[in-house]
């Protein structure tokens, strides 16, 4: 194979992300900023006092930086008002600019402030490892972009991580690189959580490795969804609505639905006489749509009703 075959092995658990806001080129240019008051810095709580002072901080958020985010924990706050923007910054947004587009970065920052005190050298080296597993520039710009969290994380782990996936699914280098470009966070989030839901799709639900195998590929984020949520729609989707394994797995998009909008849709289907879900059969309605509609879609094109009537029924149970 030519991605990483390396044993699976537990990690911490990183938040996920997504990203946006802007950065002015001018930002990047020299600067010369006062930081005597720095060394009189007291224990504080939020930024607020240091703004006016601060030309790193009114940087940030010329970028777009939310610093109430990053404030939210307090222990980010000392080590961010010591930052420099000229010194500590410039190099890593110039790093950054090559893969995250620059409306992009306020976002990135506000969400993963740590990425400054990280070595300018293992950055580069996680860039390169991808590239070195036949990753394309535009696929390393969605991960990173999606996924920032991914760049805290060493070579080491993301490889024995990309080797669990592709052993436990049986994937093929190109179907990693699928899985990994589709769902960036799925690779750094929780190896336990995941683990659970494989063990469910497979062992509780009953899912054949090919039909988990698709299942994975077609929709990565049932392997991050809450697992009773999972095991709950598809129970009421196999069991009530008498769906085949073979049929959900075609659509895993509907096990992370929540099993309430299943079971107000289908009941009233079945008040009308329309729950029919045979595709060789007249009426014939498509579990995905019935799932992924709105209200007013699903009335006017598959309940055949007024929105009005729908409120009504919802009302009455």
């Amino acid at each position: 194979m030519d991605i990483a075959l390396a044993q699976p092995v537990r990690s911490s658990k990183l938040d996920e992300l997504e990203l946006e806001d802007p950065t002015p080129e001018s930002l990047l240019a020299p600067t010369d900023e006062d930081l005597s008051y720095y060394g009189s810095i007291q224990p504080t709580f939020n930024f607020a006092k240091y703004v006016n002072q601060s030309e790193t901080l009114q940087n940030f958020i010329k970028l777009g930086v939310n610093l109430h985010k990053i404030e939210k924990n307090p222990k980010n706050i000392e080590p961010f008002l010591h930052l420099d923007f000229e010194r500590d910054v410039k190099k890593y947004i110039t790093f950054l600019s090559d893969y995250i587009q620059s409306d992009c970065l306020g976002e990135f920052i506000s969400k993963n402030p740590q990425i400054f005190f990280q070595d300018m050298d293992n950055l580069q080296t996680r860039i390169n490892y991808l590239e070195s597993k036949k990753f394309t520039i535009d696929m390393i710009k969605r991960i990173v972009s999606k996924n920032p969290f991914w760049l805290m994380f060493s070579t080491v782990q993301i490889d024995r991580r990309l080797g669990m996936f592709q052993n436990e699914f049986s994937l093929t280098g190109d179907e990693v690189r699928l899985l990994v470009t589709k769902q960036p966070r799925l690779i750094t989030f929780s190896m336990h959580h995941i683990k659970v839901n494989t063990f469910s799709l497979r062992e509780e639900m009953g899912f054949d490795v090919e039909e988990l195998k698709k299942m994975i590929l077609d929709s990565p984020r049932i392997l991050s969804r809450n697992n009773l949520s999972i095991i709950k729609t598809f129970n009421y989707i196999h069991s009530v609505m008498k769906m085949s394994h073979a049929t959900i797995a075609s659509m895993p998009c509907v096990l992370t639905q929540k099993v309430t909008k299943v079971k107000e849709r289908h009941s009233f289907l079945e008040k009308l006489g329309r729950a029919q879900y045979d595709c060789k059969k007249p009426n014939y309605v498509n579990l995905m749509c019935l799932v992924s509609f709105s209200d007013a879609n699903f009335c006017h094109e598959i309940a055949k009703c007024t929105l009005s009537e729908y409120d009504l029924y919802l009302k009455s149970i």
